[in-house]
């Protein structure tokens, strides 16, 4: 118990502020962590409640309702941080008395004279006017109430500051009234006039200004200077924290406090020694290690007092996994460890006292992340331990990218080799990863190694599987679901690399590397240069062997003060200074010599590349200094052959398992008796790494990496001859680590060797294991769906085509016929089937023509089939997936997989050739074999229901396949994890299910379907792919059954668009127009439907023949148009039609029914039959079936 600083609040009549003046005082002393109870001495008033009852969690809608009974002994939160008010109805008690307060607060009732209880009080604060008479009034009172023994404050209220020459004359009346001058004056605020907020929730802390500012300095003078306002926070970070320096600051500054966030060294040297640790109006908040000193510890000044919580110097412990370190301030801590987001504010904001409805959240597009937020994503080389330096480049990086995502959100960080540029990029996303939950590294060497690198990420994050992934992460960063993001994108020698793969949007960060200073408008520029004296020196003495300054310096302007020579020369000082064949001296006169040593075979080295006409610039002596320091080492010989073997990988380097691989090493033995068992590779690799010509990275996804300007320097050493073997023995390396699959658990080794296909020159190679890699490349990137994939499979086999055909080169037939069948593959999935055409049939013709039968002409077959349906070319697309099928059951049986494919393919070939009957045998045998062979979730057997579902509708028969098709989407069902996105066979199940729905009459259920699966296939594949046209084309059919033939037309008009896009002439697009005109006809639109049914008929009889399925729907739809004005035409068109049908599906055939009840009405139309013309007629819809 201590004796509370008791302060009246009084004045001489209503109306003049008191209550707010004391509101306002009261919340000021809880924010300062002071305990205050407020005592009212007039509880019927309702102001003090109606103030004070917004802090009331669930407060009543109107506060002056409740009466005095039920705020009697009240506690009132205030703020966040658990402090709290007390209220009580002034009983008589003693005022003086010891309670648990640190201040009682007295709301008076008005009065002309002092009371009783105010001559008890400790101080009083008198509100006023600044008219004459409300000076004079209250002059009168103060002096009465100071004569019986309390001081008084005066306050004038609601004082308007606008005309300053009354303002003048009204504090010239108070200073005569008073006899002292006025120091606090409330100023008027004609907002407040219409809000019962209080100021200290409403406006910032330390503004200077305002009605806040007045209440501060009142409770400033009323305690002492025991309760002092908080002006500046200064956010001191030591490197590794910056991001929590932003946070703390971002958090202040809402909170309208002045805030500057910097760096520990920045702040030294800016700061007077005496106020390093603030002062009472100052937080200085250091945001380090843990058991880190702060540094900014410093004797108190004579006379000050200690300084209040939130004040002074205060540690601020973020690291979740460190306990606290040493006390070395006031013993003044902010803990938020562990704490979210909100948690970790709330807390910040009561420790340092400031709270208020001013306050807002920090989650928008310019917010800055929490950084003890768990990151969704960091995908990040490891970190360069060595580096040094560069705070004003990272100072500088993060100011162009805008910390506050102010910024252009794009910078470039360019400048020549050898200058650090990807370990700054890389320091900074260590250093700031905590700013953003995704953090990804892409190699920017070519346009395929950074799509690569983009679909690694959105594999990452396990987006849909859309047609180009890279799309779709784009799409994704661009929303507030991705978080913030920061891509790196490294080595990108030209802009036009990357040019539309860079994502938009007001969430992320961009920073590339590069050589060139020639970005486009939109990045902005940071150079990086060599390092400074300072940094080059810090690099070189950092070892365990440290060396002297002046030989440090020496050494460092030898090298040029190039981060990349700095290293190197560094490690060649550590590997000479701990030989253990160095002679017996002292260890300074040991690292004399060394250093000398250094210097002179430095310049030997350089002259001797002079006189061989070869570069002698800094890195290239430095390579050769290295290597020549290697060639001493005892066992050392495979080390060199490594490097050079190096240079003609990715610069993303190769995984430690491939060089560690048996495959590998059997064949690297043949060549280097050093490079023996795994001890021994493990050995090459360090030898390697301590001389500072490659970095192994360790790890399960352990790498070796070249530095781009080490890989030139050795490749340039290297004589014509030497290039040629060792890119042999490279290519014969990655060769043997290609699987024989393209498909399964080992398949994804080829993801890696993709890498490597461009600058290994595998392209070119003529070696068979090299190129039936290349083949498995090419079938592998075809298989992953992607256009990214598809696009770098064209470029890679359109490359190697071209290599592998040129005059002079001969190449098994087996091979180059199958590298054009995998390119075709992939020209058809890009929707170029005319190029996939040529390329299969180019392949065919050769394989027939070979003398012996290799199984790869029913494989040219079989591609063939796929590209001639494609084209729309039916017949011959039937022809060859005959052919395929037929020549593969030879050979491989009926069960093997290639055979069982081209059974699928023949199936859809007789359907659209107009052989449904053949097409659902051949199904059901694929189906019934599948299902012996691999039971009922085999999914080759599920893509076959889906194929016999739409074969069974073509058929008629509904039931049949909405049961067949219900039972298929139960297996998929069951394969799928709960949860996981829906995926493309499953979908195309869904639509397929829709059909039969709609074919048996249940549109409602139908479009409802269709829609859901529209709208999940756009989201996949995109709105443009063949299957989510297919499933629009469904939407339209289910609105025209349900009798909204405006809107079937709609979606049906942009299903012939997109089919038209795709390939004008083909089929499907022509029967995509006799739907829509059958909607455009029973929506009134018939002009325009006659005309689009004779088209599409006309060129489906053109491309199909006049028997075809497609070409007697059209018929039937163009009989419809027709009929009113050329009924002679119709009925001939219906006669034919039914003629052709009947012989293909029988006379029950739902279809031929519906074209007989046409037929019969036609010719009562012919012979005036009454009712004829009101009569009902059928629509043929076409069902496409899709490839």
């Amino acid at each position: 118990m201590t004796e509370a600083g008791v302060i009246a609040f009084f004045s001489t009549r209503p109306g003049l502020g008191r209550t707010t003046a004391l509101c306002n005082s009261a919340l000021l002393l809880a924010e300062a962590g002071k305990r205050v109870l407020v005592l009212d001495e007039d509880p019927e008033a309702p102001a003090l409640r109606r103030y004070l009852s917004r802090f009331l969690p669930g407060r009543p809608r109107d506060p002056v309702t409740a009466g005095p009974g039920a705020w009697a002994g009240m506690e009132i939160p205030i703020g966040s941080g658990g402090r709290k008010l007390h209220h009580a109805v002034l009983d008589g008690q003693e005022l003086g008395a010891a309670v648990p307060y640190d201040y009682v607060l007295v709301n008076l009732r008005c009065a002309a004279r002092p009371s009783a209880i105010i001559l008890e009080c400790d101080s009083a604060v008198l509100c006023f006017r600044f008219s004459p008479h409300g000076i004079e009034e209250a002059a009168a009172l103060a002096r009465e109430t100071e004569l019986g023994g309390t001081p008084v404050l005066p306050l004038p209220t609601m004082v308007f500051q606008a005309n300053q020459e009354l303002l003048r004359a009204a504090r010239q009346r108070a200073r005569t009234g008073f006899g002292r001058d006025i120091e606090i004056e409330v100023p008027y605020d004609a907002d407040a006039s219409f809000s019962d907020d209080l100021a200290v929730t409403t406006e910032p802390p330390s503004s200077g200004t305002g009605q806040r500012a007045a209440y501060e300095r009142l409770v400033e003078s009323l305690t002492g200077g025991a309760v002092t306002t908080l002006r500046h926070v200064s956010v001191v970070y030591v490197p590794g924290y910056d991001v929590w320096g932003e946070w703390i600051g971002a958090q202040v500054d809402l909170w309208g406090v002045r805030v500057e966030a910097i760096a520990r060294p920045d702040y030294i040297n800016r700061t007077p020694v005496d106020l390093l640790s603030g002062d009472e109006h100052t937080a200085v908040l250091f945001v380090g290690p843990s058991d880190e000193p702060t540094g900014l510890e410093l004797q108190r000044r004579r006379n000050q007092r200690p300084p209040l919580p939130g004040r002074g110097l205060t540690r601020v412990l973020v690291d979740d996994h460190l306990e606290a370190g040493p006390d070395d301030g006031d013993g003044m801590e902010i803990d938020l460890r562990g704490m979210h987001a909100a948690e970790a504010a709330t807390e910040l904001q009561a420790r340092l006292g400031v709270c208020g409805s001013f306050v807002s959240g920090g989650e928008g597009p310019g917010a800055v992340r929490f950084p003890g937020k768990p990151q969704v994503l960091v995908e990040l080389p490891p970190r360069e331990e060595s580096f040094t330096g560069r705070q004003s480049l990272l100072s500088e990086l993060r100011t162009g990218l805008g910390p506050r995502w102010d910024g252009t959100g794009r910078c470039v960080v360019h400048g020549a080799e050898g200058r650090g540029k990807s370990a700054l990029a890389l320091e900074f996303a260590y250093r700031f990863r905590g700013a953003y939950d995704i953090v990804h590294w892409v190699n920017g060497e070519d346009v395929f190694a950074a799509r690569g690198g983009l679909q690694r990420l959105a594999d990452a994050l396990d987006l849909p599987a859309r047609e180009d992934a890279v799309t779709a992460l784009k799409e994704h960063l661009a929303t507030p679901a991705a978080g913030r993001w920061l891509l790196i994108v490294d080595d990108v020698d030209r802009p036009e690399t990357i040019e539309g793969l860079i994502p938009e949007g007001t969430y992320g960060h961009v920073i590339t590397t590069s050589r060139s200073a020639g970005w486009p408008e939109g990045f902005t520029a940071v150079e990086v240069r060599q390092l400074s004296p300072g940094e080059a020196i810090d690099l070189l003495t950092s070892g365990d062997e440290l060396l002297s300054l002046t030989a440090a310096t020496k050494i460092a302007a030898a090298v040029g003060y190039l981060p990349l020579a700095v290293h190197m020369a560094r490690a060649w000082l550590e590997r000479e200074l701990s030989s253990t064949q160095r002679p017996r001296r002292s260890i300074e006169d040991l690292r004399t010599v060394t250093v000398e040593r250094f210097l002179f075979t430095f310049g030997r080295i350089r002259r001797e590349l002079q006189l061989q006409r070869r570069p002698d610039d800094v890195h290239s002596v430095l390579v050769e200094l290295m290597l020549d320091l290697l060639r001493g080492v005892p066992g050392a010989t495979g080390a060199p052959w490594l490097l050079q073997a190096m240079t003609f990988v990715s610069a993303e380097g190769v995984p430690l398992d491939l060089v560690h691989s048996t495959a590998s090493r059997d064949f690297a033995v043949s060549l280097i008796d050093d490079y023996g068992d795994g001890f021994m590779v493990d050995a090459l690799l360090r030898l390697l790494h301590e001389h500072a010509l490659a970095r192994v990275e360790p790890g399960p996804r352990g790498r070796l990496r070249l530095h781009r300007v080490t890989a030139e320097i050795v490749r340039a050493g290297m004589s014509k001859e030497l290039v040629a073997e060792r890119r042999r023995q490279t290519l014969t390396l990655l060769a043997r680590h290609a699987p024989a699959e393209t498909e399964g658990p080992e398949a994804g080794r080829f993801a890696e060797l993709g890498r490597h296909v461009f600058t290994s020159g595998a392209l070119a190679s003529l070696d068979e294991m090299v190129q039936r890699w290349i083949i498995g490349q090419v079938r592998y990137l075809f298989l992953q769906g992607d256009r990214s994939s598809w696009d770098k499979a064209v470029t890679i086999g359109d490359r190697a085509l071209a290599n592998w055909t040129a005059p002079g080169v001969q190449v098994k037939s087996e091979l180059l016929n199958g590298l054009r069948m995998q390119v075709a593959n992939a020209y058809r999935a890009l929707d170029r089937p005319d190029v996939a055409h040529g390329l299969s049939q180019r392949a065919l013709q050769e394989l027939s023509g070979a003398r012996r039968v290799h199984p790869l002409r029913y494989v040219a077959a079989q591609v063939h089939g796929a590209d001639l349906r494609a084209v729309g070319d039916f017949d011959e697309a039937y022809h060859w997936d005959s052919v395929a099928w037929e020549g593969m059951t030879r050979m491989f049986g009926p069960d093997h997989e290639w055979t069982s494919k081209a059974l699928n393919g023949l199936a859809l070939s007789a359907s659209l050739n107009g052989k449904p009957h053949r097409a659902y045998e051949l199904a059901r045998q694929r189906m019934d074999r599948r299902r012996a062979v691999y039971g009922e979730s085999d999914l080759g057997l599920l893509r076959t229901v889906l194929t016999a579902g739409v074969l069974l509708r073509d058929l008629g028969r509904y039931r049949d396949s909405y049961d067949l098709v219900r039972a298929g989407l139960e297996q998929l069902a069951t394969r799928s994890a709960k949860g996981d996105p829906r995926n493309l066979l499953l979908l195309r199940l869904e639509h397929s299910l829709a059909a039969a729905d709609r074919m048996l009459g249940r549109s409602f259920e139908a479009l409802a379907r269709d829609r859901e699966t529209f709208e999940e296939l756009r989201s996949l594949v995109g709105g443009q792919h063949l299957y989510t046209l297919l499933c629009q084309s469904g939407i339209a059919a289910d609105l025209h059954a349900r009798g909204d033939h405006a809107g079937a037309a709609d979606h049906a008009r942009r299903v012939a668009a997109g089919l038209a896009a795709m390939r004008a002439e083909h089929p499907f697009a022509h029967a995509a127009q006799v739907n829509l005109a059958t909607y455009l006809k029973a929506g009134g639109q018939a002009a325009e439907a006659r005309e689009l049914a004779a088209s599409a008929h006309q060129a489906l009889r053109r491309r199909l023949g006049l028997r075809h399925p497609y070409t007697m729907a059209a018929a039937v739809t163009l009989a419809n148009q027709l009929v009113d004005s050329e009924p002679a035409a119709a009925l001939e068109l219906e006669a034919r039609a039914h003629d052709h049908l009947a012989r293909i599906f029988g006379l029950e055939h739902p279809r031929v029914i519906a074209v007989r009840e046409n037929l019969t009405n036609t010719r009562r139309r012919q012979v005036g039959h009454p009712g004829a013309d009101t009569g009902v007629r059928n629509d043929l819809e076409i069902e496409i079936i899709g490839n």
